[in-house]
């Protein structure tokens, strides 16, 4: 028992636990007996726990009686639901009935069973119908105890078909059948049949697993810039009743964190969240057994997004040696701005200047210590929590009079063709040398055949005219 105190502002916390019973009674009576033949002067007498123990069961008392004679009594364990007599006389009418007994005294008697030995002795069980409820993943044995001569013949329906062996389900040396860890899919009807030349017997017995929850049904329902509404609902084949759910979410880049709602909710907003960031989410329900699997993972956005970049003729307001920026320009796309990183160089320059990494939104910032009627190129990235946008701009300081300057032109490399190939040395030097080792073989050519042939005037000419080729191009 725990105790709590309540407000309107809800309740308190609960004591600590104190664990109390009723005072004990007499029990009821045994609420099922039977007596089954086991050998022609042997009979096996059997019984269920009574309904209403009324405390603890400390024995057992079996009633025998012979005929019209007095009856006599045996005490058996209370973890013992069965008595086996012995020695009797054949063809001789016996009455059977128990009692349960606790501390404070004998209960009522069952109702009495009469049964006769017999030189045949049928096949029957001694077991009775039951329904088990089993937590999940426990072992069970479902009992099926068998008597009869000839032994008898067991067989084992689970669901309707016949038992197969399995590493979980297997068939006891007495004809109990054993499952163990127990899941959803062992719940149902298992029925016991045994069978001899004399006779035959069934008995059904049906196990119901208690196991955590299924995984809910997890669907979206809206989001805001900071919160994210989902709705939860138990699946229809759910028999456990819920106790409530635990919700798992996370955002792309930080850890798994979780909440606790209640059992009655389907709609249930995760609040404080940030802007303009992806999430993942999962549910799981609880119960009394324990804690189900999760639900389908749900991958959703908060709203809002990264800044816009505005106009430099809002953003930038340039004097002699400074540059002012108006860092309310900047759109937030819905999320509240966090910071900005500012640098610049002068135009033309590789490297870039760090003014500041860590500007705070809203209001002006000016970047000072500027040249003069120069021009520069400035870099602004702005963060808030949905990611950051880099923004580039070039500006021009105004001249020591106020004045401003005219924009900087570039020369390309489509305006001057030749420049530009000069420029690629992978294509000039191997050309270069090319033309150098043609005209080299042509002079040794001329050389050579000036010797041999009588037109030297035409040789020289050409000879020539390769030197003052290849002075006008290498010299």
């Amino acid at each position: 028992m725990q105790v709590l105190a309540f407000t309107a502002g809800g309740d308190g916390v609960k004591s600590v636990p104190v664990s109390c019973h009723t005072e004990q009674d007499v029990p009821g009576s045994p609420s099922a007996v039977k007596a089954l033949l086991m050998t022609p002067d042997s009979i096996l007498v059997s019984w269920k726990a009574p309904e209403l123990p009324n405390g603890i069961v400390n024995q057992y008392t079996v009633y025998i009686q012979e005929g019209s004679e007095d009856a006599r009594s045996q005490k058996v364990s209370p973890s013992q639901l069965n008595y086996e007599a012995s020695g009797l006389k054949k063809k001789e009418r016996y009455n059977f009935w128990v009692t349960a007994s606790t501390n404070v005294g004998e209960g009522e008697a069952s109702k009495t069973v009469t049964i006769a030995p017999g030189t045949r002795v049928p096949a029957k069980i001694a077991s009775f119908d039951n329904t088990f409820s089993v937590s999940y993943r426990e072992d069970v044995k479902l009992p099926c105890q068998a008597v009869g001569a000839p032994l008898p013949e067991i067989q084992w329906k689970i669901k309707g078909t016949p038992y197969a062996a399995s590493e979980r389900v297997r068939l006891l040396p007495e004809g109990s059948l054993l499952v163990r860890e127990v899941t959803r899919d062992d719940a149902g009807e298992y029925t016991c049949t045994v069978e001899n030349m004399y006779g035959q017997d069934t008995v059904t017995h049906q196990l119901q697993v208690q196991a955590p929850p299924y995984p809910p049904h997890l669907s979206l329902a809206s989001t805001t810039t900071t919160s994210i509404t989902i709705k939860v609902k138990p699946r229809k084949e759910e028999e456990t009743p819920i106790h409530g759910y635990t919700v798992h979410y996370k955002p792309e880049f930080g850890d798994w964190e979780t909440t606790q709602i209640g059992n009655s909710l389907q709609d249930y907003t995760i609040e404080n969240l940030w802007c303009g960031t992806r999430y993942q989410l999962y549910v799981r329900a609880y119960n009394g057994i324990g804690t189900g699997e999760g639900s389908d993972v749900i991958n959703t956005r908060t709203k809002g997004s990264a800044p816009a970049v505005p106009d430099a003729n809002r953003f930038i307001e340039g004097s002699a040696s400074s540059v002012t920026l108006h860092l309310s320009a900047w759109s937030d796309g819905g999320c509240p701005m966090l910071y900005f990183v500012v640098e610049y160089r002068g135009k033309g320059n590789q490297d870039w200047t760090l003014v500041s990494n860590s500007v705070k939104p809203g209001g002006n910032f000016v970047v000072l210590d500027l040249s003069p009627a120069t021009w520069y190129n400035l870099r602004v990235t702005a963060h808030n929590n949905a990611g950051s946008t880099v923004a580039e701009y070039e500006f021009a300081t105004l001249t020591l009079t106020g004045g401003t300057i005219a924009p900087a032109r570039e020369t390309s490399e489509k305006e001057n063709p030749l420049l530009a190939m000069l420029m690629n040395l992978n294509l000039v030097v191997p050309a270069a040398a090319a033309i150098m080792v043609i005209i080299a073989a042509i002079v040794v050519i001329c050389v050579i055949k000036g010797r041999n042939n009588g037109h030297k005037g035409l040789l020289w000419l050409l000879c020539y005219s390769v030197q003052l080729l290849f002075h006008f191009h290498f010299v």
